[in-house]
């Protein structure tokens, strides 16, 4: 059980981590192992475990969380209909929260107007592109967020003081999601993770 919550942990961090490794220093994971964290949390009434599972499910084949398949077995019919439901909310938030980060105007400290303005505005007809809003959306606020502004950092297209209020804004972006998870994915966790920090912008 400790080694499969290490890899499906209710602390954003672990979770973040686990997710980059595709593992912790307990176990290694594939994405259909999910399955099986969601069964393991159902046995043991572990509401953490079952919110991080559920989530992780949402980013399977829609035929593989109906179905199921290969060794991990199948989703029971509430939790197949909870990532149902899931992947919508995601989905909304996913393309709520990027417009709330990147709609959000530049920094006060701004040293390069005129790339700093083209940065967001491309960013955010990305989201208007259904394919491309779609690809992998369903996590946009834990993944990519920073790939995109560290890449614009290199190519010259945002000053370091935009970089870094982008990045703020999307650490935001990232507790407040992570707080409303366990609602999105149709669970009464008892235990949640919480924030006391919110971060400084532009301070």
């Amino acid at each position: 059980m400790a080694r499969m919550k290490s890899c499906f942990s209710g602390d954003m961090d672990a979770w973040a981590h686990a997710h980059a490794a595709r593992g912790s220093a307990a176990m290694s994971f594939e994405p259909a192992d999910a399955v099986q964290a969601v069964q393991l949390a159902r046995l043991t009434q572990t509401d953490s475990m079952l919110v991080v599972a559920l989530f992780m499910c949402c980013q399977l084949p829609a035929r593989q969380i109906l179905l199921g398949g290969g060794q991990a077995g199948r989703l029971a019919a509430e939790d197949a209909a909870a990532c149902v439901d899931g992947r919508m909310r995601l989905l909304n938030d996913g393309i709520a929260a990027t417009y709330r980060v990147f709609n959000a105007g530049r920094s006060p400290l701004c040293a390069d107007a005129k790339h700093c303005v083209r940065f967001p505005r491309a960013v955010l007809a990305s989201r208007i592109d259904v394919d491309r809003a779609c690809d992998g959306a369903l996590m946009p606020v834990l993944d990519g967020w920073d790939e995109l502004v560290d890449g614009a950092l290199v190519d010259g297209k945002l000053c370091k003081a935009c970089g870094l209020h982008y990045k703020r804004k999307g650490l935001q972006e990232r507790r407040a999601f992570w707080r409303r998870l366990p609602r999105y994915m149709g669970v009464q966790a008892s235990v949640w993770v919480s924030f006391d920090w919110e971060g400084d912008d532009d301070k």
